[in-house]
């Protein structure tokens, strides 16, 4: 029965944390509106607060949604008992809530972001040394590719190949694999973007915002 209770305030602690909505928070201090209404994108994500209120709240909004991914796993790794439940099952739960948390927030009725930024907080406290070299393969790629939907899909397809072939257990690899099975399932409509060419303009336009 502890194990159960223990579960359950982790899963609902790192689903509070990840319904934080920093992106909706930080547009509405600075506008008074609702991100969620505005730009084509219409989510609390920092590209969208980037794209509509600028790189100052853009920034912020990245810094805390990666947070949000995070520190649920930092928590865990640090205060989660070993003899109490397995610790590789509590770490890879409480990411994925984490991530579901910032995708349907229960603060604003379910209707949140696509997840990336949170996706990427959790994955780098879950595979540091990981993530050094692929944030290398991103710096690489990202200048090449050009196409936010497209880069984000080959990164996180190659990503549970990665652990795989670096013998991780199978709860890391069936993890990192259903955070691309997700990734991908938001994306649908940036990849519909993607192949009309508006999603290479939306990001020229974010990337001005930098200049």
């Amino acid at each position: 029965m502890k194990v159960y209770l223990y579960l359950f305030f982790v899963l609902i602690l790192s689903y509070i944390v990840g319904s934080f909505p920093s992106g909706y928070i930080f547009y509405k201090l600075k506008t008074g509106k609702d991100v969620r209404k505005e730009g084509k994108r219409k989510n609390i994500g920092a590209t969208n607060v980037l794209i509509e209120g600028g790189k100052v709240i853009g920034i912020l909004t990245l810094i805390f949604d990666i947070s949000k991914g995070a520190l649920p796993v930092i928590l865990v790794r640090k205060f989660c008992p070993d003899n109490l439940i397995q610790k590789d099952l509590l770490t890879v739960f409480s990411g994925l809530v984490a991530v579901l948390g910032h995708v349907f927030p229960i603060f604003l009725n379910f209707k949140g972001g696509k997840g990336l930024a949170t996706t990427l907080g959790a994955l780098l406290a879950i595979f540091p040394e990981i993530l050094i070299s692929y944030l290398f393969i991103f710096m690489l790629l990202t200048p090449i590719i050009k196409r936010p939907a497209l880069l984000g899909l080959i990164l996180f397809s190659i990503f549970p190949i990665i652990l795989y072939l670096k013998e991780y257990s199978a709860i890391y690899v069936g993890m990192s694999s259903l955070f691309a099975i997700m990734y991908i399932y938001l994306s649908l409509g940036h990849f519909k973007s993607m192949l009309k060419g508006e999603e290479y303009k939306e990001t020229m336009n974010s990337l001005k915002k930098f200049t």
